[in-house]
This record gives structure tokens, sequence and C-alpha cells, in this order.
């Protein structure tokens, strides 16, 4: 069995070799000499490798993209050389771009199941870290995209996990006007629908801030002259300033319709007040009918029976019974 520090030293012999790299050789010999004293025992073995790599590259300073790269290398060269399989799952992101790192975890804590241990076993960054670009999201020295903070206020932490009220769904499109066009076309005709419309418009009006002077002025050009388009409703969005990052309860309030939507989303039961023909009238427990949602209203089942809500007549929807009184 080959000893860690002769693997350490015919790579670090093949390092300084290398004249070209672009990561100079007192790099490497810092990075080497910091897993060496992570590396458990004397024996180059795949678990002790897998560990000594993770806490390596956890406990360095600089750029952790360096040490993983170096750390890479050896982990081939030892595979190579010495015939050591060990199976390491590397960052999928830069995890030294603290962006790349908060964009990883929104995406990751979407999960309901994942737990911070789990994210610090897949990031190799500090629990201090973790901890720092949480405060971030919620908003202590926020991350500044596209001239607006990322806030993500809404965040509670129960039993080692993070839950969102609504997950986060970075997405940073870089589009040509032609695609500018066919969203906010496709977003407006989305806004004529009861259930999404306060959605559609948020989404607009974000696109919308993001683009040029030019890219609106050629926009409406194109959309009055060519198409042949009423442009009041895309002139209206430059009227609303969109936060990067708000909530469903934030876009769609306290409404009947955001209320509907967002139990009809998550297939959760929900407790009516409505105006009957009789007079005010309530349903328990109900559960929105798939394929059922019209322009005017959406059929749920209460008390195994069928029933018709439509929108106008909808007094109020809660989940809790009591918050109907």
């Amino acid at each position: 069995m080959a000893e860690i520090r002769e693997a350490c030293e015919s790579f670090m012999d093949i390092r300084k070799a290398d004249k070209y790299s672009s990561i100079t050789f007192n790099t490497v010999k810092g990075i080497m000499k910091r897993f060496l004293g992570k590396y458990p025992g004397t024996d180059l073995s795949p678990n002790a490798l897998s560990y000594a790599i993770v806490e390596t590259v956890r406990s360095y300073s600089s750029s952790k993209a360096t040490a993983i790269a170096i750390l890479k290398e050896f982990h081939g060269h030892a595979e190579m050389k010495y015939g050591i399989k060990a199976v390491i799952s590397y960052p999928k992101v830069d995890i030294s771009d603290s962006f790349e790192r908060m964009m990883y975890i929104v995406k990751f804590l979407q999960d309901s199941e994942k737990t911070m241990t789990d994210l610090y076993d897949e990031l190799w960054v500090s629990a201090r870290t973790l901890e720092e670009d949480l405060a971030k999201l919620r908003g202590k020295d926020p991350l500044q995209v596209l001239g607006r903070q990322l806030l993500v206020n809404d965040v509670e932490r129960r039993d080692g996990k993070v839950l969102f009220s609504s997950t986060v769904h970075p997405m940073f499109l870089t589009l040509n006007l032609s695609q500018a066009l066919t969203t906010l076309k496709g977003l407006k005709k989305m806004s004529g629908e009861p259930l999404y419309s306060e959605y559609a418009k948020v989404t607009a009006s974000a696109i919308w801030s993001q683009l040029s002077d030019y890219g609106r002025n050629r926009l409406l050009k194109v959309l009055e002259e060519l198409l042949g388009e009423d442009t009041r409703w895309y002139e209206s969005l430059g009227s609303v300033e969109p936060k990067l990052f708000s909530t469903e309860s934030e876009i769609g309030g306290m409404s009947t319709k955001s209320a509907i939507l967002d139990c009809m989303k998550n297939k959760k039961p929900f407790n009516v007040e409505y105006q009957s023909e009789e007079g005010p009238a309530w349903l328990k427990g109900c559960r929105v009918l798939p394929r059922s949602f019209t322009g005017e209203g959406i059929s749920v089942i209460s008390n195994g029976k069928e029933h018709v809500l439509i929108y106008d007549k909808i007094i109020k929807v809660s989940n809790l019974l009591e918050d109907l009184l």
C-alpha cells in the first residue's frame, strides 16, 4: 500500500515540471501541505482521500476554485498511478463566488427534505459562510443583481431545515428583442386569465424594467406599427417597480384568486364562504377538481359533493375554518 506522502511528492514532481500552468508551484505546495495536514493516517485509501480533499477545500481561505482544481488533479493522479478509486462529488458551482453559491442555495433548499447538513456536504464551505449567505438572502448586506436587491424575507428555520414560504427560482434570462416580444405577448394574454393576471403583470414588468430605452421603444414601435396592437398595456408595465423576488402572497396579496391558485397548485384543502342564492354559505375541506378551471370559476369537491364556485360570488377563502369568522 502506497503512503500518502509518496503520492503527494510524486504529484508535486509532475506539477513542478509543468511550466505552462496558470497556477504557481508555490500555490500547489501550499494546497498540498494543507491537504497532508487534513489527511488521516499514512496509507493512501479512498475514504481518507475523499475526507482530506473536502476538508482541505473547506478550510482554504484563498480561491477554493484553485484548491479544487489542484486536488482534482491529485485525485486523478492517485487513481492512475496507485489505483485508488475514490468517489468524490465535487461542488456543482464555483463555491468561491458568493452569487453562484446563493443561487445554488435557493434552488437546493426548494426540496423541503433537504437540511443545512446536506447543503454543508454539497458546497464544501464553512457553516459560518452558509449562515452569512442565508443572512444576505434575508436582507443583511443583500446581493445586488441587475440593479436590484435579492431579498427572500420569508425564511424559516426548523429542525435543521430552511423553509421558504414561496420557493425561489432564479432565472436571469438574456433575450434578444424577438424573444422579449414573444414572451411579453404571452404574458399579456395570461394577464387576461383571472387566476394568473397579477402574476403575469408582475413578471412582464420585471422583464420590461430590464430592457434598455432603445429596446422598449423598438418593441413599442413594432407592436404598434407592424402588428397593429394597442400598446397601452405594455406602456403601463413601466409604472410597476418589481422586486427581484416576490413571494406569491406579495404578488397576489390575500385575494380570493391568489388563495385559490395556491391551494390548487399545492393540492391543499381550503374552506370557502360564498354568496349562494339563499345568502352566505360555507364549504369545508374543498379540493379543486382537475381541469375544472374556467375564466369565471372553478369546480371543487366538498363532503363528497361537487360544487361550482364563481369567482365573483366568493366572499373569502381560508385554510383555517376560524379565519372565515
